[in-house]
């Protein structure tokens, strides 16, 4: 007897797993369980003015939104600008002023992420 129950309960954790799969799947949902697209705080600006550059490697990305979050709070230092891409979830870091690695940690550890490897280049 125990041993139905035990099948009933763990065939309606699965059931209800793969509804929640589908559903995701259907409506277009991020890994994160966001349907809209997340706007970006800033464009990238790329290295032009910004003679300093950096790269991170950054944990804990699964899609488009989560690079896009990073983006956005790496964007909205004063001085960076960032351009984060979910392939190879690598953050390519722009500066005016040399690269302050705390501050980038700190801004993608507020974002809710982690960065599991910096890099100064220039």
């Amino acid at each position: 007897m125990s041993a139905v129950l035990v099948y009933i309960v763990l065939a309606a954790g699965i059931a209800a797993a793969v509804s929640i799969s589908v559903s995701r799947s259907r409506n277009g949902s991020a890994c994160c369980g966001k349907t809209e697209k997340i706007r970006k705080a800033k464009p990238y600006g790329g290295g032009k003015h910004y003679p300093h550059e950096a790269t991170a490697l950054i944990s804990g990305m699964m899609c488009e939104n989560c690079a896009a979050k990073v983006q956005n709070a790496l964007n909205g230092l004063p001085g960076i600008s960032a351009r984060v891409t979910i392939d190879g979830k690598k953050a390519r870091i722009f500066a005016k002023d040399p690269v302050d690695e705390q501050a980038i940690r700190r801004a993608v550890h507020a974002a809710g992420y982690g960065v599991s490897g910096f890099t100064v280049v220039r």
